[in-house]
């Protein structure tokens, strides 16, 4: 993740039964400060809060993708299942798609550290951490579950959209909308993009794949 933001969450986590259900509704607003900066918070704090983004009721991905799925990785995930399951729990996410972000962002190393000071399995900005209750970004278990809280927030504010979540995710949401939520026209982010989507499409196949030696449905 490279970008700076300023993204406030109600203190109330998102509820939510699994995965597969509906995504909770969440309006967002812009809110401005006395610093003269817009803070966006799916709360409306003042009367001066504009509505931003309209929360969706629709499952967390509803629109087709345009990349098929590439060669496979393989990483060894034991340390970090159990956590990246709860967060995919918690905040209504598939955990292959978790997996895939963390995959293309750090390579499962929580000590990396980007150019631009992204942290952690999920390189969050120091800014985006602390917008999600991240103390320390490197607690993997923190940073899991403040990346997937982040791509919760992206996933109501982009109506489900998995591309643009991704775009959001490497660019900022900001940069998505000023482009007609497209793809900015940035090298770096058209190919996160890619990259993220053709580990997520490896990854559900073989969730899918699991699922169907065991007769499960697990995350």
């Amino acid at each position: 993740m490279r970008h700076k933001k300023h993204i406030a969450c109600a203190a109330a986590a998102v509820a939510v039964a699994g995965w597969s259900g509906a995504a909770a509704a969440d309006n967002f607003y812009a809110c401005p400060s006395a610093d003269g900066d817009v803070v966006y918070t799916n709360f409306r704090r003042a009367k001066s809060c504009k509505l931003f983004a309209k929360g969706s009721n629709k499952p967390a991905f509803s629109r087709r993708t345009f990349i098929k799925s590439g060669g496979k990785v393989e990483r060894n995930w034991a340390e970090y299942d159990a956590v990246i399951n709860e967060a995919a729990q918690k905040y209504n996410l598939p955990a292959y798609l978790i997996k895939a972000v963390i995959v293309t962002e750090s390579s499962l190393d929580p000590a990396a550290v980007s150019s631009a000071g992204a942290e952690g399995l999920m390189q969050l900005m120091p800014g985006t951490a602390a917008d999600m209750y991240v103390s320390d970004s490197f607690d993997p278990r923190e940073n899991i579950m403040g990346g997937a809280r982040y791509l919760r927030v992206l996933a109501n504010m982009f109506d489900g959209d998995l591309v643009l979540m991704l775009a959001g995710y490497n660019a900022g949401h900001n940069r998505v909308q000023k482009s007609g939520n497209k793809i900015p026209n940035i090298a770096e982010t058209k190919d996160y993009v890619r990259k993220v989507l053709k580990h997520y499409f490896q990854f559900k196949k073989e969730h899918l794949s699991a699922q169907s030696k065991t007769g499960g449905e697990g995350s």
